[in-house]
């Protein structure tokens, strides 16, 4: 608001310098038609001091403009991204309801668009356009009469017509032209993620021809906004020389009608210099609001899709605070005996095998639950994995799943994780400090953008902050990291970039192999030391020998885990086994 208030009063300082600057001609005239020597001289003297003036205010009112743009888009960006990363919702419209297209490039290019437009383009040119045109309209009536007005407001609201008229289709094709821009983009990014893949798999031919296809889209698009762009741009133009041009027309009928007849030539030339001024500064800033029709047919694109998007991530906030209010609404009853029971199959007789356990113990739990795959709204195409799935994940009992390809391995994790939605009953995790205490391990890891260290304090922000600071220990926090990398035998990593502070510039999952990005995983549980850890084929990358080690290492650590695996050699290390038999059937029992 500072920054705003600034900007009218540097604008108005401005304006002020601008009407001396038109007046200045008219001096110039009379000093030079009378041979006045000394008042040619004043002339030049108030008129360079004037257009310095004029030179700084216009400077400090881009600066604030810019300013106002950067805080902007600070705050639009903020806003979107506390709703996008909220409720899982970057996980749901990227991967389930595909119901928004091209999320990131709205985050990053349109809000980046839509503020710089804005503020820039827009803001700065109407902020005083009412006071403008409300002085200019006082000053020409005096000069030129009533004749003037309406001919410069006439111009002025065909203009506004014509041009509303044809901006209608702009805007739409603006909107069409942004989704194939961002589908193009995403198609190199898809290639330059996958570039190893390809090459093995010899995709280059097919991926050029997709790429040529979204290509050609993209360029169909945009020569429909060339096409469309020429009436418009031809009415704005038009329009800005009829704007020109008609100041004389004006002056010409009063003339030649009598109207200056009383002056001098010197005196005449000086008013026609002065009356053109006030008439072509009004016709200017009637032709700024005219000519801005391009700027808003693009920011009105941008500003669809953003709200657009804004919409959506309400929506889905909206329904997951209502579905959280019915799942604490529902009632316990179902499964009760189960609880009691323990552990339970939807084939077999119930085993006993489940002792008295403090509630606290139990990491997660899963009543009645039913999981189908996502039908993106269409209830006729659901797909049932598992259904009536009972079980505790409780402290001191490791549990395997196992299964077919396809059974619902881990369908089930994403329901516990509540990135999907069960179809029937309940799966929770009820620690009561569950980022702590319990942690997933997935197949492929995230590596995130940064230092080593960041990826080995993952998902935890980067302490460095609290080193400079003093208030962290930074030998104990390097201890902590040297020690957890050395476990999960990565000890040559920080050797190889030369500290775990180095901020690598390319992709980390370029730099390393796979087996190390899984073993960067385990320097993760190793660092954090959770109670309790997920292990979604966590170690599929890893020779049997570091399975072994790793395996190993979480019993000596008293880590309770749950494990997605295929391999028999992991069934040591669990107590019990949840069997997946496909079309939603399973058991579970004591490891044999």
């Amino acid at each position: 608001m500072y920054i705003y208030s600034c900007m009218r009063v540097a604008m108005c300082y401005a304006e002020y310098n601008y009407y001396n600057t038109g007046l200045i001609p008219s001096k110039f005239y009379a000093s030079l038609t009378s041979r006045d020597n000394s008042n040619f001289r004043e002339s030049v003297y108030q008129s360079l001091i004037i257009v310095a003036s004029a030179c700084i205010c216009k400077s400090a009112v881009d600066l604030m403009a810019n300013i106002i743009y950067i805080r902007w888009r600070c705050l639009l960006t903020r806003h979107i991204q506390r709703l996008y990363f909220s409720n899982l919702n970057y996980y749901k419209l990227n991967v389930i309801e595909k119901i928004v297209d091209n999320p990131d490039q709205r985050i990053t290019q349109d809000v980046e668009r839509f503020c710089n437009d804005l503020a820039t383009q827009i803001l700065p040119k109407l902020i005083l356009w009412p006071f403008i045109v409300g002085y200019y309209t006082y000053k020409t009536y005096n000069t030129m009469g009533f004749i003037g007005i309406v001919a410069i407001y006439g111009l002025f609201a065909v203009a506004t017509v014509i041009n509303k008229f044809l901006m209608g289709p702009v805007v739409a094709l603006i909107v069409t032209q942004e989704k194939r821009e961002g589908d193009f983009r995403f198609q190199h990014v898809e290639v330059r993620t996958n570039a190893e893949s390809i090459a093995f798999s010899n995709g280059g031919s097919l991926e050029e021809s997709k790429s040529k296809e979204l290509m050609g889209k993209l360029f169909k698009t945009q020569l429909e906004v060339a096409h469309w762009s020429f009436p418009l741009n031809m009415s704005v133009d038009l329009f800005d020389y009829l704007s020109s041009i008609i100041t004389y027309i004006v002056l010409g009928v009063i003339i030649f009608s009598g109207g200056y007849d009383t002056l001098s030539s010197s005196e005449l030339s000086s008013q026609i210099s002065e009356v053109s001024f006030f008439s072509l500064y009004l016709l200017n800033n009637f032709s700024t609001l005219v000519d801005q029709s391009n700027n808003v047919a693009d920011l009105a694109g941008y500003a669809h899709r953003i709200g657009h998007f804004l919409e959506v991530l309400q929506a889905l906030n909206k329904r997951q605070a209502s579905s959280v209010c019915d799942s604490n609404d529902e009632s316990n009853d179902d499964g009760n005996d189960n609880k009691e029971n323990g552990i339970v199959s939807n084939e077999v007789t119930p085993v006993n095998i489940r002792e008295s356990v403090i509630e606290s113990d139990v990491a997660a739990q899963f009543e009645d639950v039913t999981v189908a795959t996502p039908s993106g709204g269409d209830s006729s195409n659901l797909s049932i994995l598992v259904e009536g799935l009972t079980f505790h994940f409780e402290r001191g009992r490791n549990i395997l799943i196992s299964g077919p390809a396809g059974s619902g391995k881990s369908s089930i994790l994403r329901v516990l994780k509540q990135l999907w939605t069960p179809l029937k009953g309940k799966a929770q995790i009820v620690l009561s400090d569950s980022e702590s205490e319990l942690m997933f391990l997935p197949q492929k890891p995230h590596l995130t953008i940064g230092s080593l260290a960041d990826q080995v304090t993952y998902p935890e922000r980067h302490k460095r902050d609290y080193i400079d600071t003093g208030e962290l220990d930074s030998v104990l926090f390097e201890n902590d990291i040297d020690e957890a990398l050395r476990l999960a035998k990565l000890y040559s990593v920080k050797e190889r970039l030369g500290g775990i502070h180095v901020v690598y510039d390319g992709k980390w999952s370029d730099y390393l192999s796979p087996g190390e990005m899984q073993k960067m995983v385990f320097a993760r549980l190793l660092y954090h030391k959770p109670s309790f850890a997920i292990l979604d084929e966590a170690t599929s990358s890893l020779s049997e020998e570091d399975e072994t080690y790793f395996y190993s290492l979480l019993q000596e650590m008293g880590i309770t885990f749950l494990s997605i695996g295929h391999r028999s050699t992991i069934k040591k290390y669990h107590q019990l086994v949840l069997a997946l038999t496909g079309k939603g059937q399973w058991t579970l029992g004591l490891v044999e």
